[in-house]
């Protein structure tokens, strides 16, 4: 469901943050770019200096050191949370749902706006149903 949510509602060359698992559904079901793919891929592709743009992505799933600057540095429009992201990066979810506005959310997953600020409850529905062309419209850039 967020994979298709992301394909229908977001534009194609939307940046989302994710676990870099290898079965990621952004990227492999949705086919939308991603900040960080899976380590043991861009290694053996010969990518080798990725660090730097792991532990940023660690510390933004942290809510620590500036994770909103970082957020703009790589132009992230979307921060995806799961299981994966809560468990092996452990995603500080207060921090996201005080600081972004959830624009999907579905048993463990929600995407977040990296764009935008929190709405209020009363603004969210389950999964949260999006005007296609205004969100389209603002990936780019209108």
């Amino acid at each position: 469901m967020a994979a298709a949510f992301a394909r229908d509602n977001t534009g194609a060359r939307s940046l989302f943050l994710t676990a870099p698992i290898h079965n990621q559904p952004i990227l492999c079901l949705a086919g939308r770019p991603i900040l960080l793919g899976y380590g043991a891929w861009l290694w053996t592709h010969g990518y080798k200096n990725f660090e730097q743009r792991e532990a940023d992505m660690k510390a933004i799933y942290a809510g620590s050191n500036n994770p909103i600057e970082r957020l703009e540095h790589y132009g992230v429009d979307y921060i995806y949370i799961s299981w994966s992201e809560k468990t092996d990066l452990k995603a500080n979810v207060a921090y996201f749902e005080q600081n972004f506005r959830p624009v999907f959310r579905q048993g463990e997953i929600t995407i977040y706006d990296a764009r935008s600020r929190p709405a209020t409850d009363a603004q969210i529905s389950v999964p949260l149903k999006l005007n296609r062309s205004s969100v389209r419209d603002a990936d780019a850039g209108r």
